[in-house]
């Protein structure tokens, strides 16, 4: 009769599902931790590129979208114009009406930018260049009208500017973020230690970028300030029928004085007569008169002599 005996138990690692957890997570905490060393090394490069990439795109952005954003904020502002009117008035008196235009001009907050006084057709003649605030024009130019006997000529113009302004303001932001983000840029390469001839390609560029936003800013100015500011072309022109007669008192020494000149230019062109005379024509008779004078007088040497009748006794 056979008796079993039992077996020894065998030795080696059992893994309990309370000993498996912990193992668990602690290789997914090294792996964890793993990635995130990963991810902070490249983080400075991620965020740099991503930093350039947005900067980039704003100015992109700005570009195509600058005239589609510019109009609503000129359209809420109001239209550019720019007014000029031209008026050609008679006058009793040029000085006395020079000077209350002068007077006018300014008490309508305005100046006179050009002024010029000559004579046209033995008569006196005025020219004034008014600028003043739009606002005031018509009340100007009806005042204007009131200093004149008559008006020859009188016109008005009115040239609309909203979208070159509208354009210039759109071209001018543009340029404005590209100046930003060249200076970054600028600041960026000489700080990493760029090569020189990228650091100047660079600096070439928002050289130029400045100039063309100082050039734009200039003719928004002057755009500006033609819109603020009316102009007013004024002629003044005195009346002929009221000029004085002019009393010419009798110089009988500027009579002899101008008698004189003259005589003196008569001697002068007979004298200038002569020695050309003596100079060119005596010259040429010889050579022309003196070959003919020679054939002449040979030809009658030559010729035979014909005998006459004979005397009859």
């Amino acid at each position: 009769m056979s008796v079993a005996l039992p077996l020894p138990p065998r030795r080696g690692i059992v893994l309990s599902r309370r000993t498996l957890l912990p193992l668990v997570a602690l290789l997914a905490a090294l792996l964890l931790a793993a990635g995130c060393a990963g991810d902070r090394a490249a983080a400075p490069v991620a965020e740099e590129a991503l930093s350039r990439s947005t900067a980039m795109d704003a100015v992109a952005n700005q570009v195509m979208g600058g005239a589609a954003s510019a109009s609503p904020v000129s359209l809420a502002v109001g239209r550019r114009l720019i007014r000029s009117a031209d008026l050609t008035l008679v006058v009793a008196n040029l000085d006395s009406t020079r000077a209350e235009v002068e007077r006018l001009a300014a008490a309508m907050q305005g100046f006179v930018a050009a002024a010029n006084v000559g004579r046209q057709n033995g008569l006196p003649f005025g020219s004034l260049t008014l600028r003043v605030p739009v606002a005031r024009l018509d009340a100007l130019v009806a005042q204007l009208r009131g200093l004149a006997l008559r008006v020859e000529r009188e016109s008005q113009s009115t040239q609309d500017v909203t979208d070159p302004f509208v354009e210039l303001e759109a071209h001018l932001r543009t340029l404005r973020a590209t100046e930003v983000e060249l200076r970054n840029l600028l600041a960026e390469s000489r700080g990493r230690g760029h090569k020189v001839a990228d650091v100047m390609a660079i600096h070439r560029e928002l050289t130029g970028i400045r100039t063309q936003i100082e050039q734009i800013q200039g003719q928004l100015q002057s755009l500006g300030q033609l819109a603020e500011l009316a102009t007013v072309q004024l002629a003044l022109i005195p009346d002929p029928a009221i000029r004085p007669l002019a009393k010419e008192s009798w110089r009988p020494f500027v009579t002899a004085r101008a008698s004189f000149g003259t005589l003196l230019a008569a001697l002068r062109t007979l004298a200038d007569l002569g020695i050309w005379a003596a100079v060119v024509l005596a010259p040429l008779a010889l050579l022309i008169g003196l070959p003919l004078w020679l054939i002449v007088r040979g030809s009658r040497k030559r010729a035979p002599r014909v005998a006459g009748p004979a005397p009859t006794a």
